[in-house]
């Protein structure tokens, strides 16, 4: 029996390990998609959080920097506070978010409204603005209660008309330097300052520049939407038509304005998921240094930072607008999936290219087996051929060469044979030569042009 050759045993194991290997592959894409969707759920959760951070710090950074103080409301203006301003205005990345900042206070028993002129450096008085009327009432009635020695809740509970404001009551005068005497209980100080932010420009630069520094950086495209967080069909931004704004739908969400404390306040409030309380809860940071804002106590969640300052914390699970980012395929599950099939494909399409691969390596190899068997059959056949006019030559010359043949007629016979089976022989040679210029492709060269009698003569 004849045994198989290396190749085809090589070429079967192949086979049989196949399937073993596509197996393999199907698991192993699914642990890597696994990976993978544990990578981009992590890196779209980072980007939401640095997109809050982001946000509420850029708010955070002009509440604490523009808050009045006491030396401040009683004079209407300070070196200290034109400092602080100036300071932010410099550093601020978009200063562009605050309007107007006001300032709330009393004059005697009067209420008094000012507006920061950020040419003369000087709170000027002027007229109540539209956005902030419906507050003029509570206003009102914190400085009557506190007139009467009552006590006034700063936090101005009630629903908020408008978003765009921030309330800071006035600081109070920090206590003094080391080694000064200590100061003489003063009467605490009524006032508020309110920053007026410019929604359109938050809306229109800032909150754009933030979905593309955090979202649309690499590979991973997302669609990003800023909604209401009590109502989020109210839409404050989106990226493009197709945000979500259903945080069922969304890959991460994030509340913004997550500020908490009891000094700056951002009335109108909702919760992670469409909102908690009843539209009036108030939310804020509080940042005091030691010897210069106040008291210098510490929370629960609260850091000290070098500088001796207690940070407030931002609350995370509470803002009053909400990030939705999914991301541009519909959602991390559907990329996910897009990119499984499209490394499944890859993977068996590599794997049935190997299979045709070796199907096509099989069978070269049978017809190479099968046309070198012909060969040696050729081969056998010419040398059986050629051993018959070598023969007869063989014979007739050594007859000749011995004397055998002395007689003239038999010695041209002789002669006729000889050359008879030369020519023969030469033309079998000739063939050989033939058919060895056809198998190498040079024996194309050879055709002559010929006349179609003479073919049809060749064939009769």
């Amino acid at each position: 029996m004849k045994r198989p050759s290396a190749l085809s045993l090589l070429s079967a194991a192949l086979l049989v390990l196949l399937p073993t290997l596509a197996v393999l592959q199907y698991r192993w894409v699914g642990q890597v998609s696994e990976a993978d969707r544990e990578r981009m759920q992590t890196h779209v959760r980072n980007a939401a959080m640095q997109f809050r951070d982001a946000l509420d710090g850029e708010i955070g950074r002009a509440v604490i920097n523009l808050q009045v103080g006491a030396a401040t409301a009683r004079d209407g203006f300070s070196d200290r506070y034109t400092d602080r301003y100036d300071a932010w205005l410099a550093t601020a990345a978009h200063p562009e978010i605050v309007a107007n900042i006001y300032l709330v206070d009393a004059d005697a028993s009067t209420l008094q409204l000012r507006r920061w002129n950020a040419t003369s450096h000087t709170f000027e008085e002027t007229a109540w603005p539209d956005v902030l009327r419906p507050w003029e009432v509570q206003f009102q009635q914190a400085l009557q209660a506190m007139t009467a020695g009552q006590p006034i809740d700063r936090r101005l509970a009630g629903a908020a008309t408008d978003e765009s404001l921030v309330f800071a009551p006035i600081r109070p005068p920090g206590p003094p330097a080391p080694g000064t005497p200590p100061l003489a209980p003063t009467q605490p100080t009524f006032g508020f300052t309110v920053l007026q932010l410019d929604l359109n420009y938050i809306r229109t630069q800032l909150l754009p520049e933030l979905a593309q520094r955090y979202f649309m950086t690499d590979g991973d495209g997302y669609r990003v939407a800023v909604a209401n967080a009590s109502n989020p069909s109210e839409v404050i931004y989106r990226s493009d038509a197709d945000a979500p704004l259903d945080p069922a739908k969304a890959d991460a969400t994030e509340p913004l304005f997550g500020m908490r404390g009891d000094t700056f306040f951002f009335q109108r409030g909702g919760g992670r998921g469409g909102g908690r309380g009843d539209g009036r809860r108030t939310i804020g940071v509080n940042i005091f240094r030691n010897g210069g804002r106040g008291d210098d106590t510490t929370r629960d969640g609260d850091q000290n930072d070098p500088g001796g300052r207690v940070i407030r914390q931002f609350d995370r699970d509470f803002g009053r607008w909400m990030l939705l980012a999914q991301h541009r395929t519909g959602s991390l599950d559907a990329a996910v999936a897009q990119a499984r099939n499209r490394n499944l494909g890859i993977g068996f399409g590599i794997l049935l290219l190997l299979s045709l691969s070796i199907g096509m390596l099989t069978v070269t190899s049978r017809r190479a087996q099968g046309l070198a068997q012909q060969q040696m059959e050729f081969v056998a056949g010419v040398s059986h051929e050629l051993r018959t006019p070598i023969a007869v030559i063989r014979s007739a010359a050594e007859n000749l060469a011995s004397g055998v043949v002395g007689n003239p007629d038999r010695v041209k016979r002789y002669g006729d044979a000889i050359g008879t089976e030369a020519r023969r022989l030469g033309e079998m040679v000739e063939h050989v030569m033939q058919y060895a210029g056809l198998e190498s492709g040079r024996g194309l060269s050879a055709q002559v042009p010929l006349a179609t009698d003479e073919i049809g003569r060749a064939h009769v």
